[in-house]
């Protein structure tokens, strides 16, 4: 495992993680050709913008507000909103080390019996990192439609786009997620906690996904996805 330790060592050094970056060097980073930061990774951003925008929206209806009955809710789903951006930003990160960790295990030396238990050993436990991290990122993506819903619910008016655009965002980024989750499943297919894993995805998913699509059936008349 010094090998896996190492080429993740390498790769935090040199992406200085995303909120110690500009967005045009996160940008580079994701389009080098290069496997990580990947597609779970900017899931985890989108995710984390939809939180931004959501706490934008509480924290200007909060500026304007004209009813007190909900600076509580308001005031908590701000909070919340960011809370999550820095928990979503963290997953981008975790998610863009457990790839790399997956590759490098693959890269193992396989020529002896010792060495391919010892690289299968080592495959198998990145894959399972590589699938506990999106599993962390769809909780908090599952964790963001209260706040968003009160937004939506009892936001200002003027921020309606703009809640609309992080719930738009929220459903892509959960959507995304849980591809991931389900290609890595297939990858952990007949190892023992891939079952446990696959129960606990299935209940997730579906819960934010009907959240998502009532949401969006509430507030966007016109069908808009």
């Amino acid at each position: 495992m010094a090998d896996v330790n190492h080429v993740t060592d390498v790769a935090n050094k040199n992406s200085g993680g995303v909120a110690g970056q500009t967005v045009a060097e996160y940008l580079r980073a994701l389009s080098a050709g290069s496997a990580a930061p990947g597609g779970g990774s900017a899931a985890a951003l989108a995710g984390s913008l939809a939180a931004a925008l959501c706490a934008m929206a509480a924290k200007l209806t909060l500026k304007r507000l004209t009813d007190p009955s909900i600076r509580q809710p308001m005031s908590a789903a701000a909070m919340d909103a960011d809370a999550l951006v820095n928990r979503l930003m963290s997953l981008a990160d975790r998610d863009a080390h457990a790839y790399t960790q997956v590759m490098a295990a693959y890269r193992l030396p396989g020529d002896s019996e010792g060495d391919r238990r010892s690289r299968s050993s080592a495959i198998q436990s990145a894959l399972q990192t590589a699938t506990a991290v999106p599993m962390e990122t769809l909780q908090a993506l599952s964790d963001m439609v209260h706040p968003l819903q009160t937004v939506l619910d009892n936001g200002n008016s003027h921020c309606r786009d703009d809640a609309g655009v992080a719930l738009r965002l929220l459903r892509c980024a959960a959507q995304s997620t849980a591809a991931n989750i389900r290609a890595n499943l297939k990858l952990l297919s007949g190892y023992y906690p891939a079952s446990e894993i696959q129960n606990t995805f299935i209940r997730i998913s579906s819960e934010i996904t009907k959240c998502l699509v009532d949401l969006n059936h509430r507030y966007f008349e016109d069908g808009t996805p």
